[in-house]
């Protein structure tokens, strides 16, 4: 039996860059929730610690990716490791956080120290944690990709029908899609679009999609200034689990700029959806994609090597090129593989 503790909250409304914290069409999930834990609320923490108890559970699984959780993880893991028979498992989406505020470090060992294991979504992650908690034995970090996003559903009505609905007349579409921030690298991207336009055309369009986690103005100013507003939709919102399928139906392939990064989710989510990826070689993206089979990798920062890159893609065939490779790829992403890695650890 599976017990899913999850948050309350993650951020007080104050701390909170965005617009949707919880996602009101989410469908119930398989395993049964409780929500419990808030960050700044050391009652939730007892709270939270308290579910977990009275399952007498084998193995405690925390899912890890910013050092602000960190005080409330230490608290229930040290509890749990006191109070049951059970081993202590974080998931690491990342070590050290993109943004790094101050504390981070003291934070982030304050809670992953209470862990008898660890799996790394990547192997740079693993290196992270080698360099943050020397004292970790590497025999109990283990390291298995992000498995593939399957919940989404693909959209049925064809690539004509998912440009009609948003909207879109040009024959070529790039997609960026996720929550922007600073090292997610969308500005590489704007900057790139006016040399895509002078290889490839003006039958090309630009569509971004999700919330701004900083100030949209930037934005707005720069594709005003690079002249390139007809060639770019944003949509500055959260997309509910449904409407995924639609805008990865639209594009032609998604454009991940990132500056900086660990792994990314949303690689896992256009392989699922059959959707070829253009991304940098920054921590573990390259692992996951590959170059000329899945899609394109290029240096980071380079809007110039964004434009080629896209023209290659182009040039090779566009999506349907790619299509069998990114099917063959993702079969290595599955949640067993996950399963397993997540068995070896906990019983060693």
């Amino acid at each position: 039996m599976a017990l899913m503790v999850s948050f309350k909250k993650q951020f007080p409304r104050v701390l909170f860059p965005g617009k949707t914290q919880m996602d009101p069409t989410q469908e119930p999930l398989p395993v049964e929730s409780r929500a419990r834990f808030a960050p700044l609320n050391p009652v939730s923490w007892w709270r939270s610690y308290r579910e977990i108890r009275k399952e007498n559970p084998d193995l405690v699984l925390f899912n890890w990716f910013n050092p602000f959780f960190g005080p409330g993880f230490w608290a229930v893991s040290r509890l749990v490791r006191r109070g049951t028979r059970a081993r202590i498992l974080y998931l690491l989406h990342n070590v050290i956080p993109h943004e790094s505020p101050p504390g981070s470090r003291l934070l982030t060992r304050l809670a992953l120290r209470t862990a008898h294991c660890y799996i790394a979504h990547g192997t740079s992650v693993a290196q992270d944690l080698k360099r943050w908690l020397p004292e970790v034995s590497q025999e109990n970090v283990g390291v298995s990709p992000h498995p593939i996003y399957d919940c989404y559903e693909p959209y049925k009505e064809g690539t004509g029908q998912a440009r009609a609905t948003l909207g879109i007349t040009a024959s070529k579409v790039l997609l960026f899609f996720g929550l922007v921030r600073e090292y997610k690298g969308l500005r590489y991207l704007l900057q790139a679009v006016p040399e895509i336009l002078r290889r490839l055309g003006q039958d090309v369009h630009l569509l971004v999609v999700g919330e701004f986690y900083e100030d949209r103005k930037d934005y707005d100013d720069l594709i005003a200034s690079l002249k390139i507003g007809q060639h770019v939709t944003i949509h500055d919102e959260y997309v509910p689990s449904e409407e995924v399928g639609l805008y990865f139906a639209a594009a032609d392939v998604a454009v991940l700029p990132y500056k900086t990064a660990t792994q990314s989710g949303i690689i896992q989510m256009a392989y699922h959806l059959e959707c070829p990826v253009i991304t940098t070689a920054v921590g573990g993206l390259g692992e996951v994609v590959e170059s000329g089979v899945t899609g394109l990798v290029v240096p980071p920062e380079n809007p110039q090597a964004i434009a080629e890159a896209v023209e290659e893609f182009y040039t090779r065939g566009g999506r349907a090129a790619f299509r069998e490779g990114v099917v063959r790829e993702r079969a290595k992403y599955s949640w067993d593989a996950m399963i397993k890695t997540i068995e070896r650890l906990s019983e060693r």
